[in-house]
């Protein structure tokens, strides 16, 4: 299994504007392979494995998305991790 050939590895969405001028962005930054078992924990394969395929050595891919948030000039880039 591997990352969408068309889809780029970084890309930034349009902005979303919330209340008080707040704007919120979505940097896609990247992809990670981890265990479906981890990743799923106890919910059983035949659930999970109607919406994500998992690879030969059970990984399921997934991105790792940033949230930029914007506001009165201010810029905080929030890293939301693996889940590790």
């Amino acid at each position: 299994m591997t990352a969408p050939a068309s889809a780029p590895l970084h890309e930034i969405s349009p902005p979303r504007a919330y209340a008080g001028g707040i704007t919120v962005r979505v940097v896609r930054a990247g992809w990670f392979r981890p265990d479906a078992g981890g990743f799923f924990g106890v919910v059983p394969k035949p659930l999970w494995s109607r919406f994500v395929t998992a690879d030969e050595r059970g990984r399921v891919l997934c991105r790792l998305n940033l949230l930029l948030v914007e506001v009165d000039g201010h810029r905080l880039l929030v890293e939301t991790g693996t889940g590790v």
